[in-house]
C-alpha cells in the first residue's frame, strides 16, 4: 500500500479552502445568502457583537457584503427560519422537520421547561421591564441575566408562541 505525504501548509490551505471564505471584497447577490446558509447547515446568531453580529461575520466572510434586507426576505418567505438548534441559529427550511419534536414540546433536553419550573420567579422582572416600555434587548438581558433566567425566559416564550 502506497503512502501519500502532504505538508502541514497544504493541510492548512485545504482546511481554510473548505470553509469557503470569499478571497476578496465583493458584493453578494441576494441568492448567495440562502446558498451559504444551506451549505453551512446552520449559522449561529449572537446578540453580543464586539465587531459585528456573529451571523453577519459568518455570511460576509463567505459571500462578501450583502444587503440585510435579503436575509429578512428569506426569513419572511419561510425559506430560512430562526430556531434554537444548539444556539439560536438561522437554518434552511428543509431542516424544519428535524426540529418538530422539540417545537411540539419535547423541549431542549428539558432544560428550558425545568428552568421555568424551578425559576419562574426570574421571568417576571424581565416581563415587567418590557411591559412598562423600558428599553430592553438581547444585549441587556445577556449582560445581567443568569443562565437560569435566560432558560426560563426561553421556556416562557416557547410556551407563549405555541398558544398563539
Amino acid at each position: 500500500m502506497a503512502t501519500t505525504t502532504i505538508s502541514l501548509a497544504a493541510i492548512r490551505r485545504l482546511a481554510v479552502a473548505t470553509q469557503a471564505y470569499v478571497p476578496r471584497f465583493r458584493r453578494a447577490p441576494a441568492g448567495d445568502v440562502e446558498t451559504v446558509i444551506r451549505r453551512l447547515g446552520a449559522v449561529q446568531l449572537d446578540s453580543i457583537s464586539t465587531v459585528h453580529r456573529a451571523h453577519r461575520l459568518t455570511l460576509t466572510s463567505r459571500i462578501g457584503a450583502y444587503d440585510e434586507k435579503d436575509l429578512q426576505a428569506l426569513l419572511g418567505s419561510g425559506r430560512v427560519f430562526e430556531y434554537w438548534a444548539h444556539e439560536a441559529c438561522l437554518l434552511p427550511v428543509e431542516l424544519w422537520p428535524h426540529f418538530r419534536r422539540t417545537m411540539d414540546g419535547g423541549g431542549h433536553w428539558g432544560i428550558h421547561d425545568r428552568a421555568l419550573l424551578e425559576h419562574a420567579d426570574l421571568v417576571e422582572p424581565v416581563l415587567e421591564r418590557i411591559h412598562v416600555g423600558s428599553a430592553i434587548d438581547a444585549l441587556v438581558v445577556n449582560a445581567w441575566a443568569s443562565d437560569e433566567t435566560l432558560s426560563a425566559i426561553r421556556a416562557y416564550v416557547e410556551r407563549t408562541l405555541k398558544r398563539s
